[in-house]
């Protein structure tokens, strides 16, 4: 039945983006396939091998397999909407302004395009605009500079997290690296080298139940 196709595969793209919240509409008309009988009940399955996670349009071969033997392929036409909470700019930023965080509010929005990662909250501040940013944008990288957080040869703070506990301890970084990059630094009381994740300006975290 069409509906047996549908269903197929709507729940083969499904599972794609699972734990995300998207909407997977048939997006053209699905006939009902005759299908001889055979010794067991005929089965349906979506190959999507070559497909990878993207919202928009989809054409999904759904394949009828009797007694295990392929009969027909189905071509399902689906329609995916992915909704995300992401930051949205809240007014126009021209190219060349700094941005930071109250220039934007977290909206749940409709993604057209998962080519560019939004970009973070925690990852917009001091970034510059290299274009003109419209109103109600998700900025990503393509959007942005960002500036180094961290430079190599440099001193930083090293926090140290362990479940509820914290101490910083002084250190060097061996590499440059932007807010939520992961770079090597040597604590200087030991030597020792870790790799900690750069969190502001001269600052790295290292969580200790984390293996690096």
């Amino acid at each position: 039945r069409a509906t047996d196709l549908y269903e197929t595969a709507r729940v083969a793209v499904a599972g794609l983006f699972e734990g995300e919240e998207v909407t997977i509409k048939a997006s053209g008309t699905i006939n009902d396939v005759s299908v001889p009988r055979g010794a067991v009940k005929a089965e349906l399955r979506a190959d999507l091998t070559h497909d990878k996670r993207r919202p928009g349009n989809w054409s999904v071969p759904v394949r009828v397999l009797v007694d295990g033997t392929p009969y027909h392929t189905a071509w399902i036409g689906l329609d995916v909407e992915l909704y995300q909470e992401l930051p949205v700019l809240l007014e126009s930023a021209p190219k060349g302004t700094k941005l930071n965080s109250a220039m934007f509010a977290l909206r749940r929005v409709r993604v057209a395009d998962t080519s560019a990662q939004p970009l973070a909250l925690s990852l917009l501040s001091d970034a510059v605009a290299v274009r003109a940013i419209p109103a109600g944008h998700v900025v990503t990288e393509r959007d942005v500079e960002r500036p180094l957080a961290v430079n190599a040869n440099a001193p930083v703070w090293i926090e140290i997290v362990h479940g509820h506990i914290r101490a910083s301890v002084l250190g060097n970084a061996l590499q440059s690296g932007r807010i939520g990059d992961l770079v090597t630094v040597r604590v200087e009381a030991t030597g020792k080298e870790i790799q900690a994740t750069v969190t502001g300006r001269d600052q790295v975290t290292r969580e200790l139940n984390k293996a690096r």
